[in-house]
């Protein structure tokens, strides 16, 4: 601060004592309301509505006052920059904050407007004041605003030119106004705002001061300025401490005056009751909490202090500390195998001083890719020192190993003499390297290959051979062309350097490709076709993200996961992999794999060494020890082993948790192969069972599922057949180890560190102040990551206990800078600062550097209240607001960012007349002004060097202030001369401070106080901030007069800033008393009891409000009894005058009394003005409950003919009242009569009348009484003298009735079948039991026409009956829809009542229901193939039954059965009124075969539908039966004889055999054949001459076995009477056989006999072959009559034999026909049979 103009400063303080003098000690004038002079032409401020208000509202402002509500911005510009997107970024959330409306956005959007801090005059008015000129003018705003606001991004100062400098806010809000031409002048201009100019403190109004209030929305950063919006916001009633920090280094220079006016403001302040922290020694204070205000030096206070962190530069050695610095330690990140990290402090490179920390990393750990994607190739590397090779060819790679491996992107290495980077000296002279990985060719053709080499080289590709440049050469270039088909090829180069210059590049050219190095993108290091893919069956690659699924990318052997809870899935080998947890997870699938060879292949990592022995990472069946199957297990122990385990062990090699194993085992021909990681560990054959057996694949769990393993599983592929090593091999390249860079998955952060004690208080490290540490970082070599600083607070027990970081940044080939504000926890006592870095990818070694830390603490770091404000004596504190600008004296910025809500700088040097003063801007805050206002208020100094940031209107303490308005006045009712009154005032408090003050009542003329009365209130938003008060005054004028009413605050701690609405004036007029003009009566003669009106006329001045009629016994001296008066025109008033029944009789007195709204009375007295008479008595009703007015007074009459009629069968309450004030309820009661029914003895009842005495009868009417006739109530007083007659017609009380729908068991149905249905009619008549009823009944079924029933029903004398109406069912046709149902029933009395009832029922239409069936008590099944059987079918029935089929079926056979619908005289169906029958004859023909059938039942209703029923049948086949033989027999003569056999299932395939035998069993005939198709067996038979009485038995044997004999006895043939003349002939038969002829005819019979005895004997054989064995005993018993039976052998063939004989010798040998007349009628026998 310059210490310049002397006598100036000297006068400013003499002025700056004097205002704070007259602050303490004086009335603040400014904050009382100036002194009311009232005018004529004031108005009254008063509204009708308010007083309607019912109740009244008592919360003036019912929302809670905020910042927001409080606040009005319509008065506020802002201004933005459209080149700054912080000014725009600031101004619109200003605008959105606030409600800005459009016209009051000012947008400078010249692309060429200026950003920087710093602008020229020039550019001050080309591309701001101008446009804003401009824009104010255009939009008709210079009376609108007050405020400006403007943003980071708007310049912030003017340069020049000499002393013109001036801040850019200070000078824009001078356009337009009385101070424009004072823009870019030298100095200052002063202008007269508020105490600091020497004026009083009042709102700000731009038309009064000629300029704006302008401020600041900046900071450091766009987020600092948008907290000042967002602190304002919530700044409201936000009170505090305020901080006052006097430098005593100041005392003794030309500034101490400075230091006095914070004495001043000290006792400002404390008068006003407020808290403050008045420093007054040379320590700086700092850590104050709740602060609200603040002044201090700032920077320019001597206690300011510097860089607080010992050996901030790394510039001091020490050896005792790792770091080689002194009191810095290092941290490295975490390293994997073969890397190497160092913190050392150097002295090469460093930002200044002697010396800077560096970091160092050498080496990188290798991790593992996907072959097929990964692009590049595998580079192995060898050493040739000690190889004996051919320098003219090529050196010998085959079958050795490496020395060094890494992955390359291509094959380009320019020749040099270097060792080719990455590389160590191994392989600078004699080595060689070959490169393998696949090449994806883009395009079918011609392909050319060029290798340029120093030394040899060759290429492969699908192993041919297609470029050779082998040899000890330069740098040389050889090609080949090949055709290659579009897609994967297998490449391979060799190379070898003998000394000097080594290089290796390929390059190639195609089709659409020029001569170019082969690029990456289609080199990759493996293929994407799996090893041996045919033969894959599995594939679980585990690359899930989510869920409790791993996919199998072959089959469909999708693994579902126990126990994990889709929390098992890890970045791994292969992208992801799963992890079991060695507790419960495991991943399972159920499926059979019939294999006989295999080969299962997995990657695992073990989570630890020593897992118990069977955890499993693999099992394929759920049987512990199982010879067939196997797992892949851990051996138990630590180290343990991998093992496949089925009832052996076979170890593949040691568990290694620090890496991932590839596990393979393959089986053939019961051998097992065991791989760990590609190389062959075991072969061996399984001695016992085999390892092929696999029924599920389970993961993480043994087979007994009682062992699960903790790690990591991943790319799991199954082959059915066993793979050879070498494509283990390939299966174990498919994932390529690549060893690119610093490994990032582990802990990657690194640091240097100083650890620091903390003090209580006081410097150098104190933990109550905020800090900041500033400091630089770089990088060398291949470094990736970022920066940052960081401190880490502990407690007095070394706990963690808060971790603050800056933000952080990207390592940088140049210095670079961060800077960390933070706060130690409040209860730290050490802390360790640390400059941290964090590798990333990309990092493969190299160095970083860290130097020039720097520790200083924020001033004065408070805890600063929403709204807090602030003012520092430091001249160029507003001069940036850049943050890591130099440094020079302290910031207001840094100010904001400590978190004060508003604060005042400057840009340049302003001297320090032109710094605030803060015994005006602190107590003017506190008073409730805003922001913006008491900055300008405390200094006059404008176009000059301040800048004041903050919310303009920012007023925390404007809770404080109230505002009374006035609504509204009126005066409670008409005032009188000289009589107190009052007026009622509604006021209310829309300020949300205390209200004390005072509201007077001021006549207007000659300006006399009628009243005073206190007012205190609360806050606009409590109750009872707003309110209705009544004053009371006594007028001393009669006529016009006009008030004034004021409110008035008398409370400065209390202020009002709005007094326009404080005033309301009220015109009224003052009445006098009023005059009572005259009093008259209808009747100056009235009995006891009776009524007489009076009428009083009045006149006055402005309105009687009540006149009362008041009564007394003439000349008793009583006290008047009073009765209120009414009137219409507020002139004649009307009184009614009721004389008590009681009363003596003689004469009253009257008098009036009269009153205005004042309650002024005048009184008119007329004494014996009207003479009491004896009351008459007269008798009202009969009164009917339920009939009459339930609110029947008893002093009218009542209709002669009652309104309504009653109901019979019920009590009637009839009542009488007489009006008669000396009625005696002793002797003069009623009697009350009635012509129909019976009335009880009456009874007094209570009346709510006095002169009213009331009694009560019941009046009963029979039921089934006439009702035709009206009942006539008489009513007679206790003289017998009728009174009144009434006519009361009798109700006939209508019937109820019901229809329901039923079946005819009576049940309810809610649907409607249409068979079997009735209709319930219910009935019910409470008056008449005796009547009977007609109905007529429509009924229409859906689909139908209309019909109708009718029928009567006869009453049976009770309350409740029914009647039922069979329905008449529907014709075919019915469909879907409903039954309805209109009846029509009437009553039968005189005037018959008709009802109607309407319903419908919805048709169920439902098919027939096929229930069962039942045959004829004498026919049974089974059923006799071709017999009749007869039955019936059971149908519920919903609709007639129209048809009834039957068909029986076997076997794809079906006949249809007859079908009958009428009983058998031998056989009925039962009686049902649910259920219908239907006949039926069953008969199976020989179509069917025994066994099971189906009798299918088809019944169709007369609508169409069908029920279908099956029931099972069993057939038999039916026997034969003999009925009668015939014949009729002569000696001598052949005559044919028979049976008749009947079988109802036909005669086909049977066959038949006929026997006679004679007297002596000896068989004389035997015939054989089968039965006609009519069932005649018929024969021939020529009768011996003896042996009579013969036997004959036919035997019938059916194509199904079935047996049957019948055999007549006594058959004594005829003789014939010529016999004996014919002996000759039998003779001659006789001789022939003595006849050579007769040899031959013997010999001829005798081979025919053998023929047919073969025939007979093969028939009986097959018959018997054919029987059951049953049948088979049965035959050898014997013939019985109608029996099974059986010839005797010997007697059969002699039979057959004479048979032969006599046929032969008659010649007869052709067949016989039996004659139609020997052959009875076979129908006729079956007939006679059956009867």
């Amino acid at each position: 601060m310059n210490n310049a103009d002397a006598s100036i400063n000297v006068q400013r303080v003499r002025s700056g004592l004097f205002i704070a003098m007259l602050f303490v000690i004086m009335p603040w004038a400014g904050l009382h309301q100036p002194e009311v002079t009232i005018n004529a032409n004031e108005s009254a401020s008063s509204s009708t509505d308010i007083w309607n208000e019912s109740p009244l509202r008592n919360i003036a402002v019912p929302e809670n006052f905020t910042f927001l509500s409080y606040t009005d911005y319509s008065d506020v510009g802002i201004l933005i920059n459209n080149q700054s997107e912080d000014s725009k970024a600031i101004g619109y959330a200003f605008v959105a904050a606030r409600n800005i409306s459009v016209e009051k956005i000012f947008l400078f959007d010249n692309e060429s407007t200026p950003t920087e801090e710093t602008i020229n005059p020039g550019q001050f008015d080309t591309y701001f004041a101008d446009p804003l000129r401009q824009m104010i003018s255009d939009r008709n705003l210079t009376t609108e605003l007050n405020y400006l606001v403007t943003t980071k991004g708007i310049p912030l100062r003017i340069n020049g030119p000499g002393n013109g400098k001036a801040s850019f806010d200070s000078e824009i809000g001078l356009i337009n106004g009385a101070f424009n031409s004072t823009i870019h002048q030298n100095w200052w201009a002063s202008h007269t705002y508020g105490p600091g100019a020497g004026e009083e403190m009042k709102q700000f109004s731009r038309q009064e001061e000629g300029f704006y209030l302008v401020t600041r929305l900046t900071g450091y950063d766009v987020d600092t300025a948008l907290g000042l919006i967002t602190k304002a916001n919530n700044s409201f009633g936000e009170h505090g401490l305020t901080v006052l920090d006097l430098a005593t280094n100041r005392n003794g220079s030309g500034y101490k005056w400075w230091n006095d006016l914070l004495y001043t403001t000290n006792e400002t302040m404390s008068g006003m009751g407020l808290p403050v922290h008045f420093n007054q020694n040379g320590t700086y204070v700092t850590n104050m909490d709740n602060v609200s205000m603040y002044a201090s030096w700032g920077s320019n206070d001597g206690s300011w202090a510097g860089n607080l962190l010992p050996n901030s530069g790394y510039d001091t050695s020490d050896g005792s500390w790792s770091t080689g610095a002194r009191y810095w330690d290092g941290i490295g990140p975490s390293l994997s195998p073969g890397e190497q990290w160092w913190w050392t402090r150097q002295t090469e490179t460093k930002k200044n001083g002697n010396a800077a920390m560096e970091g160092r990393l050498e080496d990188a750990p290798c991790g593992a890719n996907d072959a097929s994607t990964t692009n590049g190739l595998l580079a192995e590397y060898f050493d040739n020192n000690g190889i004996t090779y051919n320098v003219s060819t090529m050196v010998n790679l085959s079958g050795r190993t490496p020395d060094f491996i890494r992955h390359e992107p291509n094959i380009d290495w320019p020749s040099t003499q270097n060792a080719w980077t990455g590389l160590d000296s191994r392989f600078l002279e004699y080595w060689s390297a070959r490169h393998t990985g696949i090449i994806h060719i883009p395009t079918d053709g011609n392909w050319t290959f060029y290798l340029r080499s120093d030394d040899g080289s060759k290429l492969w590709i699908d192993d041919v051979e297609i470029v050779d440049n082998q040899g000890h050469h330069a740098m040389q270039e050889r090609s080949g062309v090949v055709w290659l088909s579009a897609g994967e090829h297998r490449l391979r180069t060799e190379f070898f350097e003998h000394g000097g210059y080594a290089g290796l590049e390929l390059k190639w050219e195609g089709p659409g490709i020029s001569k170019q190095t082969v690029p990456t993108n289609v080199l990759t290091r493996g293929s994407s076709i799996p090893v041996r893919e045919s033969d894959l069956i599995h594939h679980w690659e585990f690359d899930e993200t989510s869920g409790d699924v791993a996919n199998d990318s072959i089959g469909t052997a999708h693994l579902n996961f126990t126990g994990t809870n889709g929390s098992q899935w890890r970045s791994c080998v292969l992208g992801n992999c799963a992890f079991f947890d060695g507790i419960d997870d495991e991943a399972r699938i159920d499926i059979e794999d019939s294999v006989t060879d295999f080969t299962v292949s997995l990657w695992v990592q073990a989570n630890h060494t020593g897992q118990a022995r069977h955890s499993s990472a693999i099992a394929v069946n759920d049987v512990a020890g199982d010879d067939n199957s196997f797992q892949i297990q851990t051996g138990g122990g630590s180290p343990g082993n991998w093992e496949l385990y089925h009832n052996n062990s076979y170890i593949f090699g040691a568990v290694d948790s620090t890496s991932w194993q590839h596990l393979v085992a393959t089986f053939e021909n019961d051998r097992v192969t065991l791989y760990l990681d590609a190389i062959e560990v075991l072969n061996q054959s399984v001695p016992n069972g085999t390892v092929n057996s696999i029924e599920i694949y389970k993961f993480g769990v043994n087979r007994a599922g009682n062992t699960f393993f903790t790690g990591s599983i991943d790319d799991v592929q199954i082959w059915d057949a066993a793979l050879t090593s070498s494509e283990v091999e390939e299966v174990n390249d498919e994932i390529v180890w690549i060893c690119p860079s610093f490994n990032t998955t582990n802990n990657t952060v690194t640091y240097v560190e100083q650890n620091v004690t903390l003090l209580n208080s006081g410097d150098p490290i104190d933990p109550n102040h905020a800090w900041v540490l500033d400091g630089y970082s770089m990088r060398e070599g291949w470094i990736e990551g970022e920066w940052w600083l960081e401190v880490e607070s502990y407690d007095s027990n070394g706990t963690t206990i808060s971790l603050n970081s800056s933000e952080r940044l990207d390592f940088s080939d140049s210095w670079q800078s961060r800077q960390l504000r933070f706060r130690p926890h409040s209860l730290a006592t050490s802390f360790s600062i640390r400059q941290v870095a964090e590798l990333t990818d990309g990092t493969y070694n190299g160095s970083i550097f860290f130097d020039t830390l720097k520790l200083y603490p924020i001033r004065p770091h408070f805890t600063w209240l929403n709204g807090s404000i602030a003012e520092t004596a430091v001249s160029t504190s507003g001069r940036t607001f850049i943050f890591n600008s130099s440094y020079g004296q302290s910031l207001v910025a840094d100010l904001l960012e400590d978190g004060v809500s508003g604060v005042k700088g400057y840009v340049y040097e302003p001297y320090l007349t032109a710094i605030g003063d803060p015994d005006i801007l602190l107590p003017y805050y506190a008073n409730g002004y805003n922001f913006a206002e008491v900055n300008y208020a405390a200094n006059p100094m404008i176009s000059w060097m301040g800048t004041v940031v903050g919310d303009p209107k920012m007023a925390p303490y404007s809770d404080l202030v109230h505002d009374v308005e006035i609504e509204g006045v009126r005066t409670n009712g008409t005032l009188s001369i000289g009589i107190n009154g009052s007026i009622d005032v509604i006021l209310q408090n829309i300020g949300p401070g205390l209200v004390d003050g005072y509201v007077e009542v001021i006549d207007r003329n000659g300006n006399s106080v009628l009243a005073n009365v206190s007012l205190q209130m609360p806050s606009g938003n409590d109750y009872d901030s707003r309110r209705m008060i009544s004053i009371n005054l006594t007028p001393q004028r009669v006529g016009f007069n006009e008030y004034v009413i004021r409110y008035s605050s008398n409370n400065w701690l209390n202020p009002e800033r709005n007094e326009n609405n404080n005033i309301a004036v009220i015109n009224t007029q003052i009445n006098g008393p009023p005059n009572v003009l005259g009093l008259t009566c209808s009747s100056w003669s009235i009995h006891r009891g009776g009524t007489v009106g009076c009428t009083t006329t009045v006149e006055d001045d402005f309105q009687v409000t009540q006149v009362r009629l008041g009564w007394r016994l003439n000349e008793s001296g009583d006290n008047w009894t009073f009765i209120n008066s009414s009137s219409s025109d507020y002139i004649d008033w009307y009184s009614s005058l009721t004389i008590p029944p009681s009363i003596e009789l003689g004469k009253l007195d009257l008098i009036s009394e009269v009153k205005d709204e004042q309650t002024q009375v005048s009184l008119l007295q007329l004494n014996g003005a009207i003479t009491i008479t004896n009351s008459p008595h007269n008798w009202h009703g009969v009164h009917i409950e339920g009939v009459d007015y339930e609110l029947w007074s008893g002093a009218i009459g009542l209709p002669s003919i009652a309104p309504n009629g009653v109901k019979r069968g019920t009590d009637i309450i009839l009542k009488a009242c007489v009006v008669d004030p000396d009625h005696d309820p002793q002797s003069e009661y009623p009697m009350i009569i009635s012509d129909l029914g019976n009335v009880s003895a009456v009874q007094q009842i209570e009346s709510q009348f006095t002169d009213i005495s009331c009694y009560r009868a019941i009046w009963h009417i029979e039921w089934g009484s006439n009702s035709n006739n009206d009942a006539t109530i008489y009513l007679y007083d206790s003289q017998g003298i009728l009174f009144s007659t009434r006519m009361v017609p009798i109700i006939n009380e209508p019937f109820k009735s019901e229809i329901t729908l039923s079946d005819l068991d009576g049940n309810t149905k809610y649907l409607a079948k249409s068979v079997n249905e009735k209709i319930i009619i219910s009935l019910s008549d409470p008056d008449d039991f005796l009547s009977n009823y007609n109905y007529h009944m429509k009924y229409k079924w859906p689909g139908h026409l209309e019909n109708y029933v009718e029928g009567s029903v006869e009453s049976k004398g009770s309350l409740f009956y029914n009647h039922s109406v069979m329905l008449p069912p529907p014709e075919s046709g019915l469909v879907y829809g409903d039954l309805e149902i209109e009846l029509q029933i009437t009553d039968s009395s005189e005037g018959g009542v008709t009802i109607t009832i309407q319903k419908n029922w919805p048709i169920q239409l439902q098919p027939p229901i096929i229930e069962g069936i039942e045959f004829c008590n004498s026919e049974e099944i089974p059923l006799t193939r071709g017999a009749d059987v007869r039955g019936w079918v059971i149908i519920e029935q919903n609709r007639i039954i129209d048809e009834v089929t039957f068909n029986l079926a076997q076997l794809g056979n079906i006949k249809s059965m007859q079908s009958s619908n009428f009983n058998w005289h031998d056989c009925k169906t039962p009686n049902s009124t649910n259920n219908t029958y239907w006949r039926f004859i069953l008969n199976a023909d020989n179509s069917f075969t025994s066994g099971d059938s189906t009798l299918q039942i088809i019944a169709t209703d007369i609508d169409g539908l069908r029920g279908i029923g099956e029931f099972s049948i069993e057939i038999i086949f039916s026997q034969p039966r003999i009925i009668e033989q015939y014949g009729n027999f002569t000696v001598g003569e052949i005559s044919p004889m028979g049976a008749f056999v009947i079988d109802t299932d036909g005669h086909q395939g049977t066959h038949c055999t006929y026997v006679i035998i004679d007297t002596n069993g000896t068989t004389v005939m035997e015939s054989e054949g089968p039965l006609d198709s009519n069932g005649v067996f018929s024969t021939n038979w020529m009768p011996p001459v003896s042996g009579a009485p013969f036997s004959s038995t036919i035997g019938c044997t059916d194509a199904q076995g079935h047996q049957v004999a019948h055999t007549k006895n006594n058959i004594i043939p005829n003789i014939n009477n010529n016999h004996s003349n014919n002996s000759n002939q039998s003779i001659i038969v006789n001789d022939i056989s003595s006849e050579p002829k007769s040899k031959l005819i013997i010999t001829m019979v005798i081979g025919i006999s053998s023929t047919m005895l073969i025939i007979i004997i093969t028939t009986i054989l097959f018959m018997l072959y054919q029987s059951k064995e049953n049948e088979l005993d049965v035959i050898t018993d014997g013939l019985h009559d109608n029996t099974e039976w059986a010839a005797p052998s010997d007697s059969r063939l002699e039979g057959e034999q004479n048979i032969a004989l006599i046929e032969m010798a008659m010649g007869l040998l052709e067949d016989q026909v039996i004659n139609e007349e020997l052959v009875p009628d076979v129908n006729q026998i079956l007939n006679s049979e059956e009867e």
